[in-house]
């Protein structure tokens, strides 16, 4: 949550690819079961066949509260800052005075529940709150399906389709 915050109040997109690497990356880690491990190891070096068998329970939680406290698709509206965090592809179709059209596309075979954060870019000077992520609306978008969403300019969600 701290490169994401950093993010938000410089806008500098080093701190939301660093964030947006380490997100997939604990993705890619996880095992059958669901369990990680601090060790990312893909070479049998330690474990032959498989990934290791360490289980620290704190890499668990750390992706639980990515998957809460960072958003999938943050937007400011009224500027130039739009990135997207989760395994979706999305885009900007048009903005004008009225909000952002966001073509969203989800090309795996999972469904998704994509929770997008906008606001403008004097409310990212501002510091979130620790639970902000609760007030972030979601789009479900199907595997392999592709939605367009509007945010309006006061930062509000309409599902297009």
């Amino acid at each position: 949550m701290t490169l994401f915050k950093i993010y938000r109040a410089t806008g500098n997109l080093l701190y939301a690819d660093l964030l947006n690497d380490i997100i997939h990356a604990h993705g890619e880690s996880i095992r059958p079961g669901g369990y990680t491990n601090e060790r990312l190891t893909y070479c049998d070096a330690d474990s032959r066949g498989e990934r290791g068998s360490h289980v620290t329970g704190w890499n668990e939680l750390n992706g639980f509260l990515m998957a809460l406290e960072i958003p999938g698709i943050y937007l400011q509206p009224d500027s130039k800052q739009f990135f997207v965090f989760d395994h979706v592809v999305a885009e900007v179709v048009n903005r004008d005075k009225n909000g952002v059209n966001l073509k969203i596309t989800n090309p795996t075979e999972f469904d998704a529940d994509v929770a997008i954060f906008a606001e403008s870019a004097t409310q990212a000077k501002r510091p979130l709150s620790t639970i902000a992520f609760n007030k972030w609306p979601k789009v479900k978008v199907r595997a392999g399906e592709t939605r367009i969403v509007t945010v309006g300019s006061d930062n509000i969600i309409k599902i297009k389709n």
